[in-house]
């Protein structure tokens, strides 16, 4: 048993020393978000580890940094940030349980470049807003590949239970924070007549809409404004229907 395990480890050390296993390793490890989130999700096994380390000192330093450079200049942050993203949230799906997770930052995003905004960090920002909340994607890994800035932003959008300390910290912070924010109300309002909704859900966002968003939205996006007071005006709460034993509580 003994030998047969040793003969096993020596043709993996014989495959890995490969020019085939080399170019192979080489592109595979130049997805690192791939590799990050699978590893946070515990879909790394001991073996897999060994064999990308193996790689690792394999590959010359110099040749992985320059590959990874020249990578990274070639590929727009904000669409990193879209494929990050799409990852992240890959088999993830918004409370009518039909409709993936990531229309919900790509709606986003449409709604801040309508207002013509195109500032990288805002719209970096905006695809991650929900990463760190709904996924394994850390914010260290953020902050690693898409600077303090979009970590800090991201962090302040991220919910940790408490509501009321939440509203707070949007109400105070600063500009990019509370616009982003503002977008992701506004395609969260765009479906209010879900019946996937729970009752106490939807109340609950009417009126956090209306004692936070709405004032901060007439401050800052007169046209966040419009749209939202047009979304919570034209949803009618007598329509409104939810059977809370078919549909779970979503909180």
């Amino acid at each position: 048993m003994v030998r047969r395990e040793a003969v096993g480890f020596l043709r993996a050390v014989k495959i890995m020393n490969s020019k085939k296993f080399r170019r192979t390793m080489k592109e595979n490890l130049l997805d690192e978000e791939v590799y990050q989130i699978r590893k946070m999700r515990g879909q790394i096994d001991p073996f897999e580890e060994f064999r990308r380390q193996r790689a690792l000192d394999i590959i010359s330093s110099d040749d992985r940094t320059s590959a990874i450079l020249a990578r990274r200049n070639n590929e727009n942050l904000k669409e990193k940030a879209e494929r990050v993203a799409s990852k992240a949230h890959q088999f993830q799906f918004r409370k009518d349980f039909v409709t993936p997770a990531i229309c919900h930052p790509r709606n986003v995003v449409s709604y801040l470049k309508e207002i013509g905004i195109n500032k990288k960090d805002i719209l970096c920002s905006a695809w991650l807003h929900d990463t760190i909340e709904d996924s394994y994607l850390e914010l260290s890994y953020i902050e690693k590949e898409f600077g303090p800035n979009v970590a800090r932003i991201v962090q302040k959008l991220t919910k940790d239970g408490d509501r009321e300390k939440y509203k707070y910290v949007i109400k105070n912070s600063d500009y990019d924070v509370q616009i982003i924010k503002l977008a992701d109300t506004l395609d969260n309002c765009s479906h209010l007549d879900d019946p996937c909704l729970p009752r106490d859900l939807v109340e609950r966002k009417i009126n956090d809409c209306r004692s936070l968003y709405l004032p901060m939205a007439q401050r800052i996006c007169p046209r966040f404004y419009s749209m939202l007071l047009e979304r919570i005006e034209g949803f009618s709460k007598k329509d409104y229907r939810c059977d809370k034993n078919v549909v779970p509580q979503i909180q």
